[in-house]
């Protein structure tokens, strides 16, 4: 607590003799103590009392309405009472306060002697000046025991003289001015404050909270003042989503290394320095270049020793030159130069074809560059829709609107075509040009394929003249013929001995073309004809009573979404009791017998359908979206090929297939081995070539498969001295998948509302903090944080026996 200046120790009355002349004092000998009496008085306080204590004394028995007392006989003349009562033999004792003693402050400890007293008519002493008296405070008499509440303190006219600059400053002035002073500056500030506060300096420093006012640390500053609580300020704002918030990170790096010359100096010195890459005059393309060092990084990277200089972008000047010298003065030494020898990195990795059915963290193999410690992977990977449900087993016994179930997400399928499509006859379809058997080694199909460049690499073959050929030629004929022949104008013949016959064709014919109809395509209908129809699909198919149930098509009712990875399907074969042919007059086929509430009605039966298996596909599923370099490098001198894991999708599996086996092809002749297999995907790493749809796999371990899909992914990269990361979030801010951010209210959950954590109810401080901190326009609530006080002392069991056991015959210790 702030010690203030109290009444001047140095009394007038007590310097006028020292002050008089002897001769005043011996012509005037009571003049002087006249002087000291009236000095005494005008520096002598007022302190006004209340609740003040009467004397116990010994009352006699009377029968009138005046108290009696026993009054001593000349007890007091040597000072020993001052009062004229006999009063009680206690211990303690109280009684009226009297002239001549002193009294002490319970709080202040300050202490005056009692020159007069004024009690019974107005509640008054008449005390030696000391404005440390606080207003309210109990103050005791030394003799007396008389006790009293301070009401106000009065000082005199010679001290109000002489302090009053100090009644002015809250550390000096009396009790009764510092509550005036309460009530003009801290208006707003509850009165039943916390104890242990020093009103003295909150009055003094009052005008810092008020300027701090409606921020935190005026709130925290608050209730140490009401509770001499800690308190926490949160503001649901921070927590709010907000569109584009997340805090977006690059870093500029070179990528250096050392000689053993170089290697003397440590490169960490150059940390907050400036880097120089000298003109090289008989070097064109090397300029000066300079940066400023931000950062160092040193790490092993095999054999070769790595420094990483952070860079700030903003203060680079110039292209630092890979094997070029930088060098920069050490921070701890002016007159040392640190030397590292430029070098290059991966600089950017991008997608040429993003593939299909990837996983994040797919990683490239790198090949080629000269360099060494380059890594890319997949960072991002597309969730699309299931596009189509590829028949993998055609089973038997299914109709058409079985109903194919997903393993997740909301894609949706059924069976529309049963019994099988019509198949081109033998005859119609193309016949390929192919080698000669023994021609090409290992597997593969022999045909002869037309060069990219001739079908802009649709992958034509060559034809042989059996295939089945459309006639397109329009020939001119004769009129009217009168029924012989066929009308058509011959050219004439250049020789006898040729037998063919030639026609004057129309200028509009075309030469003949193929079908180009495969063995496993259909004869389907023309695009019109389905209009109207209740199931999609092209096939011509056999009647639902003939053939053998086996699936030919499924069609997709929703594709679903945000599928990553393909999902797996069954099919349902559930039937239900329908009505009779006579009975269902509609035409749509529906004729199930349903509940009132939708619920339909099933046979006893069991499932007609059986061994039909399916795979659902999605061209977008697993797309790579993006590529990240998740370690770039050293040493290249140019840019490496990246080689991704390669996938397919499998169909008609014969067997097992596990990882590390190796499996040759048909068709693309291409070999590799596996990495893994989760039917119906294929991981694998190719060795020549890559799968194709439609080749057949021979693996190792004896299994064949066919390739339904396959879309690989590819990417190509550069390399640089002066790299810039491609960047990442430094939080979750602003994205939607951030569970931790909510959306914003008309109240909680907006810019203009704060929360205060304390130990107290809200009812205790809320319209206190309105007065004094709260900002206008705000929205506040309360939390009340619990504090918990334990006892942390460990308790030590105390050994003891019972005399006789908790069971019959037996003795119990702990």
């Amino acid at each position: 607590m702030t010690t203030f200046k109290k009444t001047h120790k140095t009394k007038i009355k007590n310097q006028i003799g020292s002050q008089i002349p002897e001769f005043v004092v011996s012509d005037h000998p009571k003049f002087l103590s006249f002087l000291e009496s009236y000095y005494l008085f005008m520096e002598s306080a007022e302190i006004s009392l209340e609740s003040i204590t009467a004397a116990d004394r010994l009352l006699l028995e009377t029968e009138t309405t005046t108290d009696s007392y026993i009054l001593l006989n000349q007890t007091d003349k040597n000072g020993l009472d001052e009062g004229g009562s006999l009063v009680q033999e206690e211990n303690t004792f109280s009684g009226s306060f009297v002239r001549g003693e002193i009294i002490t402050g319970a709080t202040s400890g300050a202490t005056s002697t009692i020159l007069s007293e004024d009690i019974i008519t107005n509640s008054r002493l008449f005390i030696s000046s000391n404005n440390a008296f606080k207003t309210g405070e109990i103050v005791t008499g030394a003799n007396s025991g008389a006790t009293a509440t301070v009401k106000k303190y009065r000082a005199n006219p010679v001290e109000n003289i002489q302090q009053l600059l100090n009644y002015s400053d809250p550390d000096h002035t009396i009790s009764d001015f510092l509550s005036q002073m309460k009530e003009e500056f801290l208006n707003t500030i509850p009165t039943n404050m916390d104890a242990s506060i020093d009103q003295r300096k909150l009055v003094k420093n009052i005008k810092s909270l008020y300027r701090a006012k409606g921020t935190a640390k005026a709130n925290q500053a608050f209730f140490k003042i009401l509770f001499n609580e800690d308190s926490v300020i949160y503001t649901p704002t921070d927590d709010m989503l907000r569109v584009s918030d997340g805090k977006w990170n690059t870093q500029t790096f070179l990528r250096c290394t050392q000689t053993t010359a170089q290697s003397v100096n440590d490169p960490i010195e150059l940390v907050g320095q400036t880097i120089t890459q000298a003109n090289n005059p008989s070097n064109a393309s090397v300029s000066e270049a300079t940066a400023i060092v931000e950062n160092i990084l040193k790490f092993q990277e095999g054999t070769t020793q790595i420094v990483e200089i952070i860079i700030n972008e903003d203060t680079t000047t110039g292209t630092f030159v890979n094997g070029e010298v930088v060098s920069g003065v050490s921070n701890v030494n002016e007159d040392l130069t640190v030397k590292l020898t430029v070098s290059q990195a991966l600089s950017t990795a991008t997608i040429t074809n993003d593939g299909s059915t990837l996983t994040v963290g797919d990683e490239a193999t790198l090949s080629g560059g000269a360099g060494s410690g380059g890594r890319v992977q997949v960072l991002d990977i597309s969730g699309a829709g299931v596009t189509e449900v590829i028949t993998n087993a055609a089973g038997t016994g299914y109709q058409e609107g079985d109903t194919i179930t997903f393993s997740s997400g909301t894609a949706e399928a059924e069976v529309s075509v049963v019994n099988g499509g019509f198949a081109p006859e033998t005859g119609s379809v193309d016949i390929h040009v192919e080698l000669e058997s023994g021609t090409i080694s290992g597997s593969g199909s022999g045909d002869l394929l037309l060069e990219d460049a001739v079908d802009n690499g649709r992958g034509g073959k060559f034809l042989d003249s059996a295939s089945q050929m459309v006639d397109r030629e329009i020939k001119i004929e004769l009129e009217g013929n009168g029924g012989y022949g066929t009308g058509h104008i011959l050219s004439e013949e250049d020789d006898a001995s040729k037998a063919e016959r030639f026609y004057i064709v129309n200028q509009d014919s075309e030469p003949d073309v193929p079908y180009n109809i495969e063995a496993d395509e259909h004869i389907v209908l023309e695009d019109l004809t389905q209009v109207g129809d209740r199931y999609l699909g092209d096939k011509l198919v056999q009647e639902n009573t003939t053939g053998s149930g086996d699936i030919t098509d499924i069609r997709m009712i929703a594709s679903g979404s945000g599928y990553t990875t393909l999902p797996t399907a069954t099919i349902s074969g559930d039937r239900f009791i329908a009505l009779e042919d006579a009975t269902d007059t509609t035409p749509d086929g529906i004729s199930r017998i349903e509940f009132e509430t939708g619920g339909q009605m099933l046979q006893d039966t069991a499932f007609d359908g059986a061994s039909a298996t399916v795979i659902p596909f999605g061209d977008e599923i697993g797309r790579a979206t993006s590529l990240t370099i998740i370690e770039h490098g050293i040493d290249y001198t140019s840019a490496p090929s990246y080689a991704f894991p390669k996938y397919a999708v499998l169909k008609t599996v014969s067997g097992t297939i596990s990882a590390d086996e190796t499996f040759t092809s048909n068709i693309s002749g291409a070999t590799g081995t596996v990495v893994d297999f989760t039917a119906p995907l294929l991981k694998y790493t190719a060795t020549t070539s890559e799968l194709e749809v439609g080749d057949t796999v021979t693996f190792s371990g004896s299994t064949t498969a066919t390739v339904s899909k396959s879309d690989n992914l590819t990417g190509s990269g550069t390399i640089g001295t002066t790299i810039t990361t491609q960047g990442r979030y430094l939080n979750q801010d602003g994205h939607i998948s951030e569970g931790s951010k909510k959306i914003q209210d008309s109240l909680y959950y907006q810019d203009y509302s704060y929360v205060v954590k304390v130990a107290r109810d809200i009812a205790e401080w809320r319209d206190a903090l309105k007065r004094a901190v709260h900002p206008s326009g705000f929205y506040v609530t309360g939390q009340v944080d619990i504090q918990t006080r334990l006892n942390g002392k460990i308790k030590s069991p105390v050994a003891a026996t019972l005399s006789g056991g908790l069971f019959s015959g037996t003795s119990d210790s702990p």
